[in-house]
């Protein structure tokens, strides 16, 4: 026990670390803060910090418990609960990214919306362009450097290119300028096709909301299992930890576990793909 103890305390001094660390990752993210206020949002600022002191955390967190189950139940069992948290971790990694591709695409479906509408209300392309740029989000800097090429009387298909998120309203601003069509009416045509294409992701979303979360469910039902079986004093740890046919038991049962919920998420985001 006195060994596990300090373990954790060792394992919670590493991932909080030292003094001069704290003070550092601290004054890093009051600078990322400042630079955040100032302008926008770059890759190393506070959004960037945050999620490395996730990353962080997440590994010490990790790396304590397969450590305690070293101690406690022998190596099988912590390889199992370090390779199920590394595979967890890839798993809310793919989540977080299916959220900022819609977040990605409601900022794009807002920014062409604001875009229509001050190139409708009779401003320049230059002066529309910049101010769509205001609700822009991710897509403020390729926006205003559109705006800068406009004001010079320059094609702004270069700057929207840059992104690959703006590439359908970089097509039909090329379009629109190389065949002379109306601008105004290329861009309602933009919105239309993303409020379309939004529609039916998240159509296709709600759909599979019901698979991915009874595949949730069942992956947690042999832990139930178990803890059920634990409360009625059946002890089913003693032969799971204990003997080789309940390690080979373990390992098989957690790895088909884990490869389920692994098959279900790769199937439904090629589906949203």
């Amino acid at each position: 026990m006195t060994a596990t103890a300090l373990l954790l305390a060792g394992c919670g001094l590493a991932a909080l670390g030292t003094p001069g660390t704290a003070s550092r990752r601290l004054s890093a993210l009051a600078v990322a803060r400042r630079e955040d206020l100032a302008g926008p949002p770059a890759p190393g600022g506070l959004l960037g910090a945050v999620r490395a002191d996730r990353r962080l955390v997440g590994a010490a967190i990790v790396g304590a418990l397969s450590s305690v189950a070293w101690l406690l139940a022998g190596p099988v069992p912590a390889v199992l609960l370090a390779l199920c948290g590394l595979v967890a971790r890839r798993c809310l990694q793919w989540l977080a990214a299916e959220r900022d591709a819609d977040r990605a695409e409601l900022e794009l479906l807002a920014m062409v919306g604001a875009l229509a509408e001050e190139y409708q209300a009779g401003a320049t392309v230059s002066a529309a362009f910049a101010a769509a740029s205001a609700t822009a989000g991710r897509y403020r800097e390729p926006m205003r450097h559109a705006a800068s090429l406009a004001s010079d009387g320059a094609d702004v298909t270069p700057a929207l290119a840059s992104d690959a998120g703006l590439a359908p309203l970089a097509v039909a601003c090329a379009a629109a300028g190389r065949n002379g069509l109306s601008l105004a009416a290329v861009l309602d045509g933009v919105r239309a096709d993303l409020l379309s294409d939004r529609q039916t992701r998240r159509a296709v979303r709600t759909a599979l909301t019901g698979p991915r979360t009874s595949a949730l469910l069942l992956a947690t039902l042999p832990a139930v299992g178990l803890l059920m079986g634990a409360a009625m004093g059946a002890n089913p740890q003693r032969v799971l930890l204990h003997t080789p046919a309940g390690l080979g038991a373990l390992a098989a049962g957690a790895a088909l576990d884990v490869a389920g919920v692994v098959w279900t998420l790769l199937l439904t985001r090629r589906a949203l793909a």
